[in-house]
């Protein structure tokens, strides 16, 4: 079931965390945060939408391509909660570019697709390693502990 999606979400949170770099260092919040500011060119203000979108179409896929069975079998889970969180970030971020009253989402966008990488790499590595060992046959031991109880040693054999 999960075979493959080790590597695919490990080489997707790398690539999505280096394209989400250029977001974060073109947010005005985090530059007023953080005290620091980045030279700006003409065309400048676009580094923002561009880099999202395309964090968006790399990284944050595979979670709607997951969360589109789970609403099929009427049974939403993680990769639903994700797919709309990412979606409404974006569609509200794209949304502020038209109409300029409203702040972007477009780093809160990209650090989350990235958060999201990272913990379902980990996820489908330690599926990975369980199931590896689990697949191994169990080895007798001859091992002994001894556990406390108030007033009382019990020696207990494995």
């Amino acid at each position: 079931m999960h075979e493959g999606h080790e590597q695919m979400f490990r080489r997707r949170f790398f690539i999505s965390t280096i394209l989400s770099v250029p977001v974060l260092l073109y947010s005005e919040m985090l530059q007023e945060w953080l005290g620091f500011s980045v030279p700006t060119f003409p065309g400048s203000e676009w580094i923002n939408p561009i880099f999202a979108i395309i964090v968006f179409a790399y990284g944050g896929i595979p979670f709607l391509q997951m969360g589109v069975p789970e609403l099929k079998d009427r049974s939403p889970g993680m990769m639903t909660l994700i797919s709309m969180a990412i979606s409404v970030a974006f569609v509200y971020s794209l949304a502020s570019v038209v109409f300029p009253t409203q702040s972007a989402f477009f780093w809160e966008l990209v650090t989350l697709i990235d958060i999201m990488l990272l913990g379902h790499w980990i996820e489908m590595r330690s599926v990975r390693r369980a199931s590896r060992r689990m697949s191994r046959p169990a080895r007798p031991t001859n091992v002994s502990n001894r556990f406390y109880r108030p007033r009382s040693f019990v020696l207990v054999e494995f």
